[in-house]
């Protein structure tokens, strides 16, 4: 065994008493005027000032909840919000509370939302030697809010946690966690269900040798799965475990530091300036593994997306997506052809674009 967990009731504490105590963390928040907004910030450690991934921020008031959780580098929104006064609460595996009040206005500037750690170290995980893992804990919130807009929050065991294209899958132990082992450092799609839970999907970059922490919060849902849902996701572990070299994964965060719409943000990426590969008319769209026939890849905001995988001439050696597209249906935004004369690249054939829950 080359790591060692140390979690105990350190890791209850940070999953089952998250929202419960004295305020731990502290908001910066400005705000004036009258009308909607959009509210934009940050996530961070309070300890360290580092960026926090996977932090659930939520405005509750006047009966409507509005949430975003921050991608990895911090960063998370949440558009369009009636003016008003809002209870805010963050939540995040590993950390104290947070938990504060604004009033909302015409304008909003940069929010900041600083969280401290339960531990020195997260989530009670040590690794002891180079390795190349990704690990976490996943829990979800309770259905039900105190009177300041609060959800208690709890570990899931049992939760089924894979490394999509990888063959890599496990299943949560009594507190939560998990740990998997990687073949080689890369980007990755995870998924995580459980019972009576809304599965995710979000991604991840490995470097080599090291160990990155992957938890999620996962929420609570009456809906059933979709129908078809095991199916698509058995295509596309198999589609991303195949891809060949004409094919890309990109996640959102790379989009949104890059800016603008998908179909200009999608071609600087490094994946698919490696792989020689660009957005064109005739690129064919998928959304959550449906196809789109007519649809315009710019018709997903990049606040929503969590990864798309993009596939040139034989990048899928698989032809699920080719198969998978209605016969005879047109594909992408016909009006689009923004490639410069004579460009090499090819046009990505087909953009599957996952987005988050």
């Amino acid at each position: 065994m080359r790591f060692v967990m140390r979690w105990g009731t350190v890791m209850l504490t940070a999953l089952g008493a998250l929202l419960v105590g004295p305020i731990a963390s502290r908001a910066v928040l400005r705000a004036q005027g009258a009308g909607r907004v959009s509210v934009r910030g940050t996530a961070v450690d309070a300890a360290t000032t580092q960026s926090l991934g996977n932090v659930t921020v939520e405005f509750v008031g006047g009966g409507r909840t509005f949430s975003s959780r921050s991608d990895a580098t911090g960063a998370f929104a949440l558009l369009n919000v009636p003016p008003g006064r809002y209870f805010v609460t963050a939540m995040r595996v590993g950390y104290l509370p947070f938990r504060d009040s604004v009033t909302l206005g015409a304008t909003v500037g940069q929010v900041r939302i600083e969280l401290t750690p339960v531990t020195q170290s997260l989530l009670g995980i040590e690794v002891k030697a180079n390795v190349t893992a990704v690990y976490g804990g996943i829990g979800s919130a309770s259905r039900n809010r105190n009177s300041q807009g609060e959800r208690e929050l709890f570990a899931v065991p049992g939760a089924i946690v894979e490394v999509l294209g990888s063959g890599k899958r496990t299943v949560t132990d009594s507190l939560g966690r998990f740990f998997l082992e990687l073949p080689k450092p890369g980007t990755y799609l995870m998924h995580a269900s459980a019972p009576g839970l809304q599965d995710d999907i979000y991604a991840v970059v490995v470097p080599n040798k090291k160990a990155v922490e992957a938890s999620r919060l996962l929420e609570p849902t009456d809906a059933p799965e979709p129908i078809g849902r095991q199916t698509l996701l058995r295509e596309m572990d198999r589609r991303l475990g195949w891809r060949s070299m004409t094919s890309a994964l990109v996640t959102g965060e790379e989009l949104r530091a890059i800016g603008g719409q998908l179909s200009d943000a999608l071609p600087r990426t490094k994946g698919a300036t490696l792989r020689g590969l660009r957005i064109g008319a005739t690129t064919c769209v998928f959304v959550d593994g449906v196809p789109k026939p007519g649809y315009s890849i710019d018709g997903v905001r990049p606040e929503s997306v969590a990864a798309v995988e993009l596939y040139g001439p034989n990048g899928d050696p698989t032809n699920s997506v080719a198969s998978a597209w209605p016969k005879g249906a047109p594909c992408g935004d016909e009006l689009r052809n923004n490639a410069p004369i004579g460009d090499p690249r090819a046009i990505a054939r087909y953009a599957v674009i996952w987005t988050v829950p």
